[in-house]
């Protein structure tokens, strides 16, 4: 039964009961006063997220994680949802946002380590179903840690889906081992990993990216996915598209709750926060499923895009420097240590099973 239900109903049976022995009580003038019914307070908040929103993907997700817990709260929490480029971190920190939905690697100039929990690039990415297990195996605890440091709690709430490919405005040669000299825009690791390759990476808000083609300062992009950029209109600036990318598992979404609200939530609003957000999880994963392969179908036929397979020696040599840089974040900090050490146990279990 709904909250408000709940009230209308027993205030309704009290009144039901108390009419029985109203004029008896009347007559000796104690008559009780009218059952006072108390509300919830009400919480206006803000969700704040660095995608377009008006495009299919991440925006579209946020708008529904906003109505979503705005409806399950019965609007006890009221989310406003903005468009920011910041970080997840320093929109809390800053007192901009309320909640955030961002991948973690927006964190990683705060802290490098929140990039194993938005995606690594290469084979070393965890696969959506492995990126769970991995959280439900312990990494939560250690993410929570990470993010309590920063008055944070974060829940996986989204995902991009897997190979997001990367676009480029000419080809490249398919031996090819290095990117001399090209700007690149990625996220996280990728970057590290792309300027051990040789490349320039960029950092734009992913708005900026159709217009850095257009004015030919941007070479290469990866972003959200196939249908993702099909509606961003990459494919207008840019007719080449590699499958899979430099990260080909795709990119965790996470919604960021500023963690003073978190632990003043009543344990039901906290459950059904975490609740909304594993349902957003599957559907991402499930709309990328579905969305990605019709845009592929699009591009390579009447949009005229130029679809090829991911280079096998620039894998082979993305595989080599992001192991390199993935060894390097592991020793920045002790937490980020013990971060990549359980990282690495899941992708053993990888192997395992495989």
């Amino acid at each position: 039964m709904h909250r408000r239900e709940f009230l209308k109903t027993t205030g309704a049976a009290a009144a039901a009961g108390l009419a029985t022995g109203t004029a008896t009580r009347e007559a000796a003038g104690d008559v009780l006063p009218a059952p006072q019914i108390v509300t919830a307070p009400r919480l206006e908040l803000v969700l704040a997220t660095p995608s377009p929103l008006e495009l299919p993907g991440v925006g579209e997700a946020a708008r529904r994680l906003a109505k979503r817990i705005t409806a399950a709260s019965e609007g006890t929490m009221r989310l406003l949802i903005d468009e920011r480029p910041e970080s997840s971190v320093e929109l809390i920190a800053t007192g901009q946002a309320d909640l955030t939905f961002a991948n973690e690697v927006s964190n990683r100039d705060h802290d490098r380590a929140f990039t194993f929990f938005g995606g690594l690039p290469g084979a070393a990415g965890l696969m959506p179903d492995e990126h769970c297990a991995w959280l439900a195996g312990g990494a939560q605890a250690l993410w929570d840690e990470l993010a309590a440091g920063f008055g944070m709690k974060p829940l996986l709430a989204g995902h991009t889906g897997v190979m997001p490919g990367l676009w480029s405005r000419t080809p490249f040669v398919a031996d090819a081992r290095r990117l001399d000299g090209l700007a690149v825009f990625t996220r996280g690791l990728g970057n590290d990993a792309a300027a051990g390759l040789g490349a320039e990476f960029v950092h734009i808000p992913a708005a900026e990216i159709p217009a850095r083609f257009a004015a030919g300062t941007l070479d290469m992009a990866e972003w959200a996915g196939p249908f993702a950029s099909l509606a961003l209109g990459l494919d207008t600036f840019a007719n080449h598209f590699y499958a899979g990318g430099f990260h080909p598992a795709g990119f965790a979404l996470t919604l960021g709750v500023r963690r003073r609200l978190w632990d003043r939530l009543a344990p039901a609003d906290r459950a059904m926060v975490e609740a909304i957000a594993a349902h957003e999880h599957r559907l991402a994963l499930a709309e990328a499923l579905s969305n990605d392969a019709r845009a592929l179908e699009i591009l390579g036929g009447a949009r005229g895009v130029s679809l090829h397979p991911w280079p096998a020696a620039l894998g082979r040599a993305l595989a080599t420097v992001s192991a390199d840089r993935i060894a390097e974040l592991a020793r920045s900090s002790p937490l980020a240590g013990r971060i990549a050490a359980s990282h690495a146990r899941a992708r053993g279990m990888r192997r395992a099973l495989a």
